[in-house]
């Protein structure tokens, strides 16, 4: 099973399923996830520098992760989540 929950989402799901492998896929840097936000013109400056805050908050809680892929580029983030797919299930049996 996939999920795609927020920090504090997938520390719940550890709590519940000690054996969940958690993935946290970060932006190369603060710089590129402003402009990636700022690009999608969905928020305001202020709703943009609340998401920036927030996700510097989250990021402190990447070690409690078991993997951390950087998504600076599409195809290698995508091929960092099905490795790291496949090798769970190769463990799973």
């Amino acid at each position: 099973m996939l999920l795609e929950v927020d920090v504090q989402g997938a520390i719940r799901v550890r709590e519940q399923f000690p054996d969940a492998v958690l993935v946290f896929v970060r932006a190369p840097s603060r710089e590129v996830q402003a402009e990636r936000l700022r690009a999608r013109g969905q928020d305001t400056e202020s709703q943009i520098e609340r998401r920036l805050a927030a996700a510097e908050e989250e990021e402190a809680q990447a070690e409690r992760f078991d993997h951390v892929v950087v998504n600076d580029d599409l195809d290698r983030a995508t091929e960092q989540l099905t490795a790291i797919l496949a090798a769970c299930r190769r463990a799973a049996g």
